[in-house]
């Protein structure tokens, strides 16, 4: 069994003894105002008194009345309630009796007096429980109504989970309760503390509530009363003003600290967040309520931002979100869309960004192997079997499409790009049979070169407006697949392909993250950049294309990818080509950050004297960027940089001390290394939990290193001669997980 006693201990009123006890709804004869008493400030409610042994419920209930000092009449009972609040204490009764006083005293012995629609409306704010409300309610009635009993049990009050039958899905609160590992004997821990500290109310109001969090010793006084109300909002599923013992249980699994956050309880425990700023509670997220949920994410990590930089950070986060933001008059002030660069934000699940489904406008035929055989437009199916009579689609929506359909079009340049390649990839044999002309595999053949070379020009062109407008600090949603150095091998390219995407990216469940690198020193370099753009033209928000420090015109010259242009579509268009493709690499995004949590980039982490380590400072280098070492120090960081090798003799980590953890990049002879003190800080000040890095081969594929925070990949089989394989990381469920790819 779950050893509770750590988390559990801080429950106080464990351990105490409930007794029956005697309630009073007192009205006055003159008006038929109630009486009701706020005692200890904690809400009004009816006046009441335990009951002692050898004394009656009435005995007691005229008690109540000489208490407030008035004399009256008991008329009758309005409510019965059997309470088990511990399965091996006695129950305890609690008894509502209705009485009724002729003297007209104006709030007299702490008592005020309240007609039934007063009571509706401090119902939600100052009542200190329900009952008062519901009991009223029956007052407008000609005779009493007869008296009502209820019975609370511990066994039906906590939540035991649903048996699994037809494999039905357990309930979003089960599945949290389970995560915290808040089984039946722990929420009978709870039912008790709850009831012991409400009773005799049946639930509990923000007055209570913040007592209640204060003998959890959770957190200071100073800290509750800031928080108070944000936090109530977040446990106040129904939006009533009072909880249940079920809206109890669940908002302290979801404040557990020790429930993992994913899945279905996360999406529950960010509703809870989502409520804890929606402060006006009108179910979306206003500009400052937005920028008070970014300031606190900061101010957990650490990170000190002035207003102009908070300012920044909350247009950061805002881009690509669906949040409606409001201005005073609930008129939508500015709309963003998109992914969330943080964790917390994407897990909301459209609880707090207005997320919708669409019907896709193309229908696939796809071949056991994965090819597409065949693709039709919705429409163009209309009239058919597919498509019932009921379904139009506007000529507005064709237009609106068009790029979606151009997606599966063979003969878009994309397309017709991919299909070349996949002639360039195959051999040809010598058949009689067939007019083809034979060719040797991964090679062009007797295709016009010319035409080859102007294709992707224009590929380049239309790459070139796509990723010219994305963010130099990319932000990828799981699952994503990060692939490292290609270097020109697109034969194994073409193996990830047939292994991670066969059907291609827009019909694959999943990102693709590539860490650069695309060319030199492989004898492909043109052929893999003509692959990665048509993808990247088809799946603009599936396929992403960050930097490496091979992506730069003076090493590429220094290399082969320059002379392969040349060599291909000769010193004239070879040039154009190469000029084009570089004009890419020039806007090209330099990092990307997973879920919020993974950072990405070529080669490593960049040091903290580039704005004090934040990585939101990626997004002021500058566009288009031609010559890296020259016109920004921090980009040729991200390209370069590696993490320290200790059993390297060429790292000087005598001179450690005082360096911030960089040092020379002795082995490159530029940039620097870092250390795993460097990396642990940049984690931390960004709020991360790893890096995925690539820009060195390795013998697996893959390495992690630095305590296991640092995954370095390699997608690129056989390097240079050498024996090493290809790998890639894939990233899914809070789990990163390295595949080794076969290339025999």
């Amino acid at each position: 069994m779950t050893d509770y006693s750590e988390y559990f201990e801080q429950f106080s009123n464990v351990g105490k003894s409930l007794n029956d006890t005697v309630c009073v709804l007192v009205t006055r004869n003159v008006d038929k105002k109630i009486g009701l008493r706020n005692e200890d400030n904690s809400g009004w409610w009816f006046p009441f008194k335990q009951v002692h042994p050898g004394k009656t419920s009435l005995t007691v209930a005229e008690e109540v009345l000489q208490d407030i000092g008035h004399s009256g009449k008991i008329l009758g009972i309005a409510h019965m309630s059997h309470v088990q609040y511990h399965q091996k204490l006695p129950a305890v009764s609690r008894v509502i009796f209705y009485a009724e006083v002729e003297i007209l005293v104006e709030n007299a012995h702490d008592l005020a007096w309240f007609s039934v629609s007063e009571i509706q409306k401090v119902a939600k704010n100052d009542l200190r429980s329900l009952e008062p409300l519901m009991l009223s309610k029956a007052l407008k009635q000609t005779y009493l109504p007869v008296a009502e009993c209820s019975e609370h049990k511990v066994i039906t009050s906590i939540i035991s989970p649903a048996m699994e039958t037809d494999n039905a899905p357990k309930a979003a609160y089960e599945s949290l309760l389970e995560s915290a590992a808040f089984n039946a004997e722990a929420q009978k821990l709870v039912y008790y503390d709850f009831v012991c500290h409400v009773y005799p109310c049946e639930t509990m109001n923000i007055f209570m509530f913040k007592k209640y969090l204060k003998l959890f010793n959770w957190w200071n006084e100073e800290i509750i009363s800031k928080n108070i109300k944000a936090l109530f909002r977040a446990f106040d599923l129904n939006s009533v003003g009072h909880l249940s013992f079920k809206d109890m249980l669940i908002g302290l699994a979801a404040m557990n600290q020790n429930t993992p956050h994913g899945g279905s309880p996360a999406e529950m425990r960010c509703r809870y967040i989502f409520r804890y700023y929606d402060s006006n509670n009108d179910g979306a997220l206003e500009n400052t309520e937005f920028r008070s949920m970014i300031s606190d994410i900061n101010n957990l990590k650490e990170i000190v931002l002035d207003d102009a930089q908070l300012d920044k950070a909350v247009e950061e986060h805002a881009k690509g979100l669906t949040i409606q933001a409001k201005n005073e008059n609930s008129q939508p002030k500015k709309r963003a869309r998109g992914n969330s660069s943080d964790e917390l934000l994407e897990k909301l699940n459209g609880a707090m960004f207005e997320k919708k489904y669409d019907l896709a406008t193309h229908s696939v035929k796809v071949r056991r192997s994965g090819a597409l055989v065949g693709v039709n437009s919705l429409w163009d199916m209309e009239g058919t079997s597919a498509l019932s009579k009921s379904v139009k689609f506007s000529s507005k929506l064709r237009i609106e499409r068009v790029s979606s359909v151009d997606s599966f079009n063979l003969q878009s340049q994309a397309n017709e790009m991919l299909q070349g390649l996949s002639y360039f990839e195959h051999c040809i044999k010598r058949d009689s049979s067939s007019n083809r002309t034979p060719k040797e595999a991964f090679s062009w053949g007797s295709t016009d070169r010319e035409a080859l070379g102007r294709c992707l020009i224009n590929i380049c062109r239309t790459v070139y407006d796509i990723i010219s407008k994305e963010d130099r600090l990319l932000h990828v949603s799981s699952p994503a697949y990060v692939l490292g150095d290609i270097h020109g091998n697109f034969s194994d390219l073409v193996c990830f392909e047939k292994t991670l995407w066969r059907m291609g990216p827009l019909l694959t469940p999943a990102s693709f993250l590539f860490l650069g690198d695309y060319v030199d020193r492989g004898q492909h370099g043109v052929e893999v950049i003509a692959y990665l753009f048509s993808q990247k033209l088809l799946a603009p928000e599936k396929f992403f294309l960050l930097r490496g420090n091979h992506e730069v015109r003076q090493v590429q010259q220094m290399f082969t990818f320059y002379r392969e242009c040349l060599t291909k579509f000769g010193d004239r268009l070879g040039t154009e080509v190469w000029n084009a493709v570089n004009d890419c690499f020039d806007v090209m995004p330099l990092a990307a950050v997973v879920d919020g949590m993974v950072f990405c980039a070529h080669g490593g982490i960049p040091p903290p004297w580039f704005g004090g380590g934040l990585i939101n400072v990626i997004n002021e280098i500058p566009k288009p960027l031609s010559d890296p070492e020259k016109e920004s120090s921090l980009a040729w960081e991200l390209m370069w940089n590696d993490p320290i090798n200790m059993d390297s003799v060429s790292t000087p980590v005598d001179d450690k001390q005082g360096s911030m953890g960089f040092l020379p990049n002795m082995k490159r002879g530029t940039a620097h290394v870092f250390t795993s003190e460097a990396l642990e800080n940049f984690l931390r000040t960004n709020g991360l939990s790893h890096v995925i890095r690539a820009h060195e081969v390795q013998q697996a594929g893959f390495k992690v290193q630095l305590n296991g925070k640092l995954l370095t990949v390699f997608s690129s089989s056989k390097y240079c001669g050498g024996s090493n394989e290809a790998a890639c990381i894939l990233a899914d469920r809070l789990k990163l997980r390295t595949i080794r790819l076969d290339t025999s």
